[in-house]
């Protein structure tokens, strides 16, 4: 993959990976060998092999193959852990797909919560959620500095909602975050005349306004 292959990182890399790797590879070589050679008849057993290798690379380069960040330097047009990404990302947008199912019967909110990193803040945020039989589905939250921003879909009986999102004012224990609530609806099939969809991954010094530049 290089024109001065650094070896000693190399060997540095395989020795990290080799447990982790031969135990995949031994969880599915032994049992399809055993399948193959056990219960195939003959003329199939070529055809098992060269499944089990399908599959095993496949594996493999959802492990070890290059992210989507560093795509751009893999030689050959390999298929690597970011073509799984891609490909993953691909199928979402076709089948509009959602880390979360809005049940039709419950009532669904987006809460995003932004404030200081404090010890406890987030059981504080998801104990007040509870007190309105909310059920935290899913969430994400990141950290800036000494600021934290957590945004999680939270599902109400019916009728809760309203009293929820009045209450978050009224809570001593959530007064330095800075909540904002809005309801949830199904997401919008994507546009039909719609026939591809670009990613663009861009590397370079930092300047002021450089986003600015790629507006059109």
């Amino acid at each position: 993959m290089n024109d001065k292959p650094d070896l000693p990182r190399v060997m540095k890399e395989y020795r990290a990976n080799m447990k982790e790797d031969l135990l995949a590879l031994w969880k599915v070589w032994v049992p399809a060998t055993f399948v193959n050679f056990f219960f195939a008849p003959m003329h199939l057993r070529i055809v098992g092999v060269a499944a089990t290798s399908l599959v095993w690379t496949c594996i493999l380069s959802v492990m070890r193959g290059g992210d989507v960040k560093h795509a751009d330097d893999m030689i050959g047009g390999a298929v690597t852990g970011a073509s799984f990404v891609l490909l993953q990302e691909g199928l979402d947008e076709i089948y509009n797909t959602s880390p979360v199912e809005l049940d039709p019967d419950m009532e669904h909110i987006n809460i995003s919560a932004a404030g200081p990193e404090k010890p406890g803040i987030v059981a504080k945020l998801a104990r007040h959620v509870a007190r309105f039989e909310g059920n935290v589905t899913h969430s994400k939250m990141t950290r800036l500095g000494q600021d934290f921003i957590i945004q999680m879909h939270v599902c109400l009986p019916p009728g809760q909602r309203e009293s929820l999102l009045a209450s978050f004012g009224s809570n001593p224990g959530l007064g330095d975050l800075s909540i904002h609530a809005t309801k949830l609806t199904a997401r919008r099939k994507t546009d039909p005349k719609a026939t591809i969809g670009i990613k663009i991954h861009c590397v370079g010094l930092d300047k002021v306004i450089m986003l600015s530049f790629y507006r059109r």
